[in-house]
């Protein structure tokens, strides 16, 4: 639960700043800095530095909760389990209402496995009216189900966590991932878009976006984020993952080419002046041109486009057919499409997405 452990150190640090109500004393002002060095050193991981340094600031102040919250910490991570849940009650007796206190706490009962209670705990820190983040509970109270195994639950607390914060980039992130394994990479590939408006792409998100081209049956997608992750990332394990995902067999050859007119039908530079935002259907893709300019026939009522990239240092020609303002919009006239055209497995894509990979 990598995850969870770093957002909780991150509120803690955030809140350690109010360890008791004499905060004017001598000696609270010295278990504080005692407190602040223990803390240091905990995310540093000198943990017996850090447990020396905190048992000195209790012996300095004995109501300073933040050290027992720190001790609870330190004595789960030698576990010590017992002596981290006596330190934590006593936390709660002298500050019963502290959100970080409780995200913490969740924090360490899904850690243990009592999903129950720790989500009874990220509720709690996400309703406190002075909490400043609230989200940050609602994320770790998401993560924990995903834990459980309890994925709708979790796509709700990730779902109220945007409602709080909708640039939060872990709950989009969540999201994603939690869309692909339900089966529906669209919606994955749009909170992965969601997530690029407030940050870059990372080894975990490039490999996030490689499985959802897989999920779509596009090697091409597939291709580019394996290369990105090769150029950026070397040396990650997602670029072997995504290695991995070409190495999956390919799909079936399709029917010998049939000589066609191709009035009509638009290529690279067209496709380059789209609407980003807008949408269109990807039909096929095929080795030579000629054989998806049979398809494109098919549809010549609508905009189609023919445009090629390179797999594997060969050419390999995509066939997209349509441009919509809207994913309904998009999807009702996949619904129309012939069946012959239906039979391809077309699906619905953003423009955006095949600018960026006619671009890289």
């Amino acid at each position: 639960m990598r995850v969870l452990i770093l957002i909780s150190l991150l509120f803690l640090n955030a809140c350690a700043t109010n360890p008791s109500q004499h905060a004017n004393s001598v000696g609270v002002q010295s278990s504080m800095t005692l407190y602040q060095q223990a803390l240091k050193d905990y995310r540093s991981g000198r943990t017996m530095a850090a447990l020396e340094a905190a048992t000195q600031a209790l012996k300095v102040d004995t109501k300073n909760w933040r050290a027992h919250e720190l001790l609870g910490l330190i004595n789960e991570r030698l576990g010590r389990t017992l002596t981290a849940d006596e330190h934590f009650q006593k936390a709660f007796a002298i500050q019963p209402h502290d959100p970080s206190l409780l995200n913490n706490y969740g924090t360490l009962l899904c850690r243990r496995k009592n999903y129950s209670a720790a989500e009874e705990n990220f509720r709690l820190a996400a309703e406190i009216e002075q909490n400043p983040h609230p989200e940050i509970a609602l994320i770790n109270a998401g993560l924990c189900a995903n834990r459980a195994t309890q994925r709708e639950i979790a796509k709700q607390y990730f779902l109220q966590a945007l409602e709080i914060a909708p640039d939060n980039i872990r709950a989009l992130y969540q999201l994603a991932k939690l869309s692909l394994d339900a089966g529906n990479p669209m919606a994955a590939n749009d909170y992965l878009q969601q997530y690029l408006q407030y940050a870059a792409h990372t080894p975990k998100t490039l490999l996030l976006g490689a499985k959802i081209e897989q999920a779509m049956g596009n090697r091409a997608g597939v291709k580019s984020y394996m290369t990105r992750l090769q150029n950026g990332f070397p040396d990650s394990a997602e670029y072997i993952a995504a290695r991995n995902l070409l190495s999956l067999p390919k799909p079936s050859a399709s029917a010998p080419p049939q000589p066609v007119s191709t009035t009509g039908v638009q290529n690279e530079q067209w496709l380059a002046t789209r609407n980003p935002d807008d949408y269109t259907l990807q039909i096929a893709s095929a080795k030579n041109r000629e054989e998806l300019l049979a398809l494109a026939q098919l549809v010549a009522h609508l905009p189609t486009c023919i445009y090629s990239i390179k797999t594997q240092g060969n050419p390999q020609f995509q066939l997209i057919v349509g441009d919509f303002p809207s994913v309904p919009d998009a999807n009702r006239a996949l619904k129309s499409l012939p069946i012959k055209l239906q039979s391809k497995g077309p699906w619905v894509r953003r423009y955006a997405d095949l600018q960026r990979a006619l671009a890289g």
